[in-house]
């Protein structure tokens, strides 16, 4: 029976260290199933998801701490279970631009979290050191079958007026099995 480990690992970026950390994983027969990758400010994170037969998933969790310390890497380890599929029929996508303002994401994520909406991917990246530079946000969100996409639409089209910034809202579109997608 395969099983999961999400792995975290961060530290000061430089070049090899994802080969480095890859080819340990590797080197124990653990499989990388997903991953997500990002530098923040002078520091490299990454998040994989990991898949292994118990005895693979086991090892890899005693090993990983020292050899990534050896590579001057913080490390945090969870075991998980396979997500259910998601049902693309309820995928919206939304991107926001403007300019940068502190509160925005938070205003945002809780008037998805009063709706029950799930950020299922969420992408955040201002330019410049001040809150007059552009902000971009890149979300993907599981909406349920309960939430009026049409009203969803509409109160986050509100909060980002009231904020200045523009809102993009793209729902997919279930007939197309690709990568389907309906502006809205």
């Amino acid at each position: 029976m395969n099983q999961q480990l999400i792995v975290t690992a961060m530290g000061e970026n430089r070049a090899g260290l994802v080969s480095d950390l890859t080819q340990l994983i590797h080197q124990q027969g653990g499989n990388i199933v997903d991953s997500r990758m990002a530098q923040f400010g002078e520091e490299f994170l990454i998040t994989l998801l990991l898949a292994g037969d118990p005895a693979i998933i086991d090892r890899l969790e005693v090993i990983l701490p020292g050899a990534a310390a050896e590579m001057q890497l913080l490390t945090m380890t969870k075991r998980t279970r396979p997500r259910a599929p998601v049902n693309l029929a309820h995928i919206v996508h939304v991107k926001l631009q403007g300019n940068d303002a502190p509160g925005v994401l938070a205003g945002v994520s809780a008037l998805l979290a009063e709706r029950d909406v799930n950020i299922v991917t969420l992408r955040s990246d201002s330019i410049g050191k001040d809150s007059q530079h552009p902000l971009h946000i890149s979300m993907n969100l599981d909406v349920p079958e309960r939430t009026s996409t049409n009203d969803l639409k509409q109160a986050l089209q509100a909060y980002c007026a009231e904020q200045q910034i523009q809102c993009r809202f793209i729902e997919t579109d279930s007939s197309d099995s690709d990568h389907p997608k309906r502006y809205l």
